[in-house]
């Protein structure tokens, strides 16, 4: 594909592509870029997110697949305590190890955080001993 460009006679518009097709056009008087369908650009977030606090275990728990339905990708953080001695806890996104952390019982908490994308799954996994959650949020 050969890329088109044009451009205004003063310069201050410029078409890139073909503008009835898959054109990106940079206005400097305004100060815009703006897609031509069938791309759309993006600045932020579609929607305001906002923190979302889930009960424990019955909205959120280790060992159950979780499916990011939101229009955007959303930011997970999840405190990890012991139950007994110490244990691990792995937080996967499609199946792919992210963080993995260890609490130990009466000593230490661990906070596991990481971005899942649009339509990723998200799970968190004990690895060993026997962890508990003491907190699980969500930005979405």
């Amino acid at each position: 594909m050969t890329a088109k460009f044009s451009a205004s006679a003063d310069g201050s518009k410029v078409t890139i592509g073909n503008a009835a097709e898959d054109a990106l056009q940079i206005d400097a008087t305004a100060k815009t870029i703006k897609a031509l369908a069938p791309y759309a650009i993006q600045a932020g977030p579609a929607t305001p997110q906002s923190w979302q606090s889930f009960s424990v275990p019955s909205q959120r728990a280790l060992g159950v697949n979780f499916t990011n339905n939101t229009a955007q990708p959303i930011s997970v953080s999840v405190i990890i305590s012991s139950n007994a001695g110490r244990s691990s806890v792995n937080a996967y996104v499609n199946g792919v190890v992210l963080v993995s952390v260890w609490a130990e019982l009466n000593v230490s908490t661990a906070t596991v955080f990481f971005i899942v994308p649009v339509g990723a799954s998200y799970t968190l996994n004990s690895n060993s001993g026997s962890p508990g959650i003491s907190g699980w949020a969500e930005l979405r």
